[in-house]
């Protein structure tokens, strides 16, 4: 992994192979990141994702093996359980030009993973269990 910073916002380069959650863990932990804004594009392997059913209140997990296009990946920096946890949603293009989407539960790094995060410094968002919802949610 890669790191550099301008305009208050960290750019990260995360390289072949590597674990995009993972890296971004460590990122979080190693820059003092508790809670942000995360962006990213890049190219993936073996993605697992899930779906969250709201009226089952569990998720619904599938592992696509193979390469896939991170064509959007979108998420935040929150603070679960005490630790540094990137929450990410994903929008992947494969071979034949579909697109799958979801909850990113893992996948590596197949060719880039470019990712931009912005902190906010001024709050710390904590995600606290909600029966409601049968979530962790943020407690704000």
């Amino acid at each position: 992994m890669k790191v550099t910073k301008s305009d208050g916002i960290f750019i990260i380069r995360i390289d072949k192979e590597d674990s995009v959650i993972d890296e971004l863990i460590r990122f979080g932990r190693e820059n003092g990141v508790k809670s942000g804004i995360i962006a990213g594009i890049g190219a993936v392997l073996n993605p697992v994702i899930s779906y969250f059913d709201v009226h089952e209140k569990k998720y619904v997990t599938k592992e696509f093996e193979g390469e896939y296009e991170l064509l959007s990946c979108n998420g935040n920096f929150s603070i679960k359980d005490g630790e540094v946890f990137p929450h990410l949603h994903v929008v992947l293009g494969s071979r034949n030009f579909s697109t799958i989407g979801g909850h990113l539960n893992s996948c590596r790094v197949s060719g880039a993973g470019e990712f931009f995060v912005k902190p906010l410094s001024e709050i710390t968002i904590e995600r606290q269990y909600n029966d409601d919802v049968g979530l962790f949610i943020w407690n704000l």
